[in-house]
């Protein structure tokens, strides 16, 4: 093209040789043969250059990234019509309990409400898995053993919630050692979620949880999620985590020789992050949970915490893909 002439092409075709720049059809009028410009076109503009997005040898999209809508739109424009990947995994959850009732059944004297079910299985989608939720499951070891075995046999971790402490009625731990089940670890100096247990059965992992619906999303949040991720091949298991000022302090009491996490609103201050306790932190307080964007860990040798005083955190609002 020699220069003061105009070439028509299409969005995203490659230029003319001589061309050094495009002008989008919108921002001309045509008079004849002749372009009239509303403004001054400079040399390059509008021109995609080859290399720009991405360079050669540029690593597109590293081993154990999440597929998202970005990462597929590149590897779907560097010709990647398929890319191995890991497969979700399956967990399935079983609940216990001869006094649960699914949330739209009538409740009872003495019913409770299964919020443990639909809450674990939302929170697995959350975390890429597919939950594979079981028919709740009456306080005796048989139908638990029954249950355990048919789990194994679909799922890559099993999840159980409640039944895993030292009760006439918690039927988890005698289910799982009548099946021969390897004990990896049994309760936990930590609150919420004392009650807690791994176990190996058939090549599987077997996460007890406590039946307290709060100890039983935080265990499978601090537990369980890590877990998924490294079977899923994520690059990052762990939420990242901070220092913020515990707004209001908290108070141990007697030692309890326990990690506590408390559930906490993070904000920006005038000197860094401050956490402040979302409510009451009772095991059983979902609605405390549910307004937290982040744990603050308190470790078992430390004392109490004065007001402001500094706390470690776990952002359970971010993403460990930070």
């Amino acid at each position: 093209m020699a220069p003061g002439t105009a070439w028509r092409i299409f969005t995203g075709a490659p230029i003319p040789p001589g061309a050094d720049a495009v002008v989008p059809q919108e921002k001309v009028t045509r008079d004849g043969d002749t372009l009239v410009l509303a403004h001054p076109v400079k040399a390059g503009g509008d021109i995609r250059l080859a290399g720009e997005d991405l360079t050669q040898g540029e690593v597109a999209v590293a081993r154990g990234t999440a597929l998202r809508p970005g990462e597929i739109g590149v590897l779907a424009s560097l010709g990647f019509g398929a890319v191995p990947v890991h497969r979700r995994a399956r967990v399935a959850v079983l609940t216990t309990g001869n006094e649960l009732v699914e949330a739209g059944a009538p409740l009872g004297p003495g019913r409770i409400r299964d919020a443990n079910l639909p809450a674990l299985c939302a929170q697995l989608a959350e975390m890429g898995a597919v939950a594979l939720p079981f028919p709740r499951i009456p306080d005796r070891p048989e139908a638990v053993a029954e249950a355990l075995r048919a789990a194994t046999a679909q799922a890559d971790l099993i999840l159980t919630t409640g039944g895993v402490s030292v009760g006439d009625h918690d039927p988890v731990k005698p289910a799982l050692e009548a099946l021969g089940a390897d004990t990896v670890f049994w309760m936990v100096a930590q609150k919420p979620g004392a009650p807690l247990g791994l176990w190996r059965l058939d090549g599987r992992p077997v996460l007890g949880l406590p039946g307290n619906p709060v100890a039983a999303l935080l265990m499978a949040e601090l537990y369980a999620r890590p877990a998924l991720r490294q079977m899923m091949g994520f690059r990052h298991r762990f939420r990242p985590q901070g220092t913020a000022g515990l707004v209001d302090g908290w108070r141990r009491g007697r030692p309890d020789g326990r990690v506590h996490f408390l559930r906490v609103r993070l904000a920006e201050g005038p000197d860094g992050l401050r956490a402040t306790l979302t409510g009451p932190q009772g095991s059983g307080v979902l609605s405390s949970l549910m307004r937290a964007d982040a744990l603050a860990w308190i470790e078992a040798e430390q004392p109490d915490v004065t007001p402001g005083g500094a706390v470690r955190v776990i952002l359970t609002g971010q993403s460990e893909d930070h």
